[in-house]
């Protein structure tokens, strides 16, 4: 299941390694983009494959989940909103959940090396994306292809992790060649799906995760010092791109607003982010507990499905993680989640220009693109989330890396 070769402490990343884990990981992650299209039953086939990965080793299992037990606190706390929510049979059983998608992940992560890791990511994303795009359909209007999904955004995130996982195989030529051109080959189409797509916070975020990717390539290849100047001239370029949108800002808005068909609501995400800092002045330290916002017959969640003519009332959000964490859990615990993820980050990015390989670079340009989307959408906790399950992993990898492991 594995390829590996000596290289930055690990086994030969050119020869094939079968690894149960790493296979329950590749068909856990499947069952999770699929779970939309099949409903239950992928749900259900995630928690035999999960309690299957648990119960293999229960006692290693017992220990790897207790060592992680400060990340097991970030689920909890949806668990314990149960005291206060406003639905919370929901948040009960949409807590609990949550805890068993951390609990896999936590696994997954902790039982693989990076690379194995990261092959069970890129192939389960390929599967998904080769499958949509042989049974997939466009929009009735037209605007936008679904796949096999229920929404082109859903479609669009889809194909954006397989650009990311799929364009760094590219870059390391210690990887198998048969790899490797599969990596260019779903790299094309990644990007055919992407356009098709046709979600512009999708595509930037790509397009800045590729950027980044790229960008560490090349920093790896330099001395210390040329390091340093090309981050500074780096710094200094964005620095005066952000000046000179600034002073040109009307024609900027006036060019992206008609390129992408966005109005200046930036299609009524403004609008939804001004009710979301009214809600969480409402209720600041606790929220309305998880996930028991965007439920029939809560008031304001009516009024703006109306607003939206969003007749099936699900499927709905605040287009900000921060924002619908913030709302749902209380703005301390958001900005305390908020800040772990983006440590996380940090310390993947550094890791990858440390040490370039196919993983590396992929978590780097994976956290990149979090960042960059949790701007305009909500990235992450859900339970039964491949996105999710890929978050944790990272952070898993964040800890490992500073223990020295």
């Amino acid at each position: 299941m594995t390829a590996q070769t000596a290289h930055g402490g690990y086994p030969y990343r050119n020869e094939i390694v079968i690894s149960p884990t790493a296979l329950f990981a590749t068909l856990a992650l499947f069952i999770l983009h699929i779970t939309p299209k099949i409903g239950t039953l992928g749900a259900l086939g995630f928690l035999i494959v999960g309690c299957f990965l648990i119960l293999r080793q229960p006692w290693r299992s017992r220990d790897e989940i207790v060592d992680m037990w400060w990340l097991l606190a970030l689920p909890g706390w949806t668990v314990l909103s149960v005291l206060w929510s406003d639905a919370p049979a929901l948040s009960l059983r949409y807590g609990i959940l949550l805890t068993f998608t951390f609990m896999v992940a936590i696994l997954i992560a902790r039982r693989l090396s990076p690379l194995n890791y990261y092959k069970a990511v890129f192939y389960s994303f390929a599967a998904v994306n080769i499958i949509s795009a042989v049974l997939g359909r466009e929009r009735a209007d037209g605007l936008g292809f679904l796949g096999i999904f229920h929404s082109k955004n859903a479609m669009a995130s889809t194909a954006s992790m397989l650009l990311i996982s799929a364009a760094p195989l590219f870059f390391d030529r210690s990887l198998p060649r048969w790899l490797r051109y599969s990596g260019v080959a779903m790299t094309l189409l990644a990007a055919l799906l992407l356009v098709k797509a046709q979600s512009v916070g999708a595509i930037l975020a790509s397009v800045g995760a590729l950027a980044v990717a790229v960008g560490i390539v090349l920093l790896s290849r330099t001395s210390a010092w040329k390091r340093f100047f090309l981050l500074v001239m780096m710094s200094m370029l964005l620095l005066l791109a952000i000046l000179l949108i600034m002073a040109n800002f009307s024609h900027v808005e006036s060019w992206f607003f008609h390129s992408t068909g966005k109005d200046v609501t930036l299609t009524g995400r403004t609008d939804l982010w001004a009710i979301a800092i009214r809600q969480i002045a409402e209720r600041p330290v606790l929220g309305t507990g998880f996930q028991a916002f965007w439920i029939p017959g809560q008031p304001v969640a009516e009024e703006i499905w109306a607003q939206f003519g969003i007749a099936s009332k699900s499927g709905f959000h605040f287009h900000n993680t921060l924002l619908t964490n913030a709302v749902e859990l209380g703005l301390p615990f958001a900005l305390l989640q908020t800040g772990i993820v983006f440590w996380a980050g940090y310390v993947v990015i550094v890791w990858a220009i440390r040490d370039v390989r196919a993983e590396t670079i992929f978590f780097a340009a994976f956290m990149i693109r979090q960042f960059v989307l949790s701007l305009v959408e909500v990235t992450y906790f859900f339970q039964f989330d491949p996105i999710t399950v890929i978050t944790v992993g990272a952070m898993v990898y964040a800890i490992r890396l500073r223990r020295g492991e």
